[in-house]
């Protein structure tokens, strides 16, 4: 199973060097299959902005406003093989979230391995079809994870180390 964490804000998608750590990480520690079609889950965390939106991208940032205003979603994307699951960060805004970081947290890990559970234990709230995919065997297995993620900085910068090299 690939798990991919991104944030998302009016101007930026994608992840950064701990969030990719992160999905690496808990990928390796899953099963290959959850049942149904899905092969990978994504976690997106969307911020709001609080500063003024850039001139040219005002347009982008009154959809995205919309947008998070539906939240939390959950979605099957590429003909039923990717569950999308979508929600508002809390603590963080925009210009807080820096998606091109390489800037290791050790925080930010063990947050978003939390997160996930509890986004995927309320997923069946926001899905009415889960079409055979098994979201609380997931959501326990990244449990039975969490305990052998790293624990300290130095463990975590060497498994970004590690996982650079392959």
């Amino acid at each position: 199973m690939d798990i991919l964490f991104c944030y998302r804000t009016y101007s930026i998608f994608g992840g950064n060097a701990t969030l990719n750590v992160a999905g690496k990480w808990l990928s390796e520690h899953l099963s290959e299959s959850y049942g149904g079609k899905i092969e990978s889950v994504v976690f997106e965390f969307c911020a709001r902005n609080v500063s003024p939106p850039r001139k040219t991208l005002e347009a982008s940032n009154e959809r995205f406003e919309q947008f998070l205003k539906e939240l939390p979603i959950a979605e099957f994307q590429y003909k039923g093989t990717e569950l999308r699951i979508c929600t508002k960060l809390v603590k963080f805004y925009h210009d807080e979230v820096d998606r091109d970081s390489q800037v290791l947290s050790l925080r930010v890990f063990k947050n978003i391995l939390n997160k996930s559970i509890t986004l995927l234990e309320s997923t069946p709230n926001l899905l009415k079809d889960m079409k055979g995919f098994d979201n609380f065997a997931l959501a326990e297995d990244i449990k039975l994870a969490v305990p052998n993620a790293p624990s300290t900085l130095v463990e975590l910068a060497e498994l970004y180390l590690q996982q650079s090299k392959t």
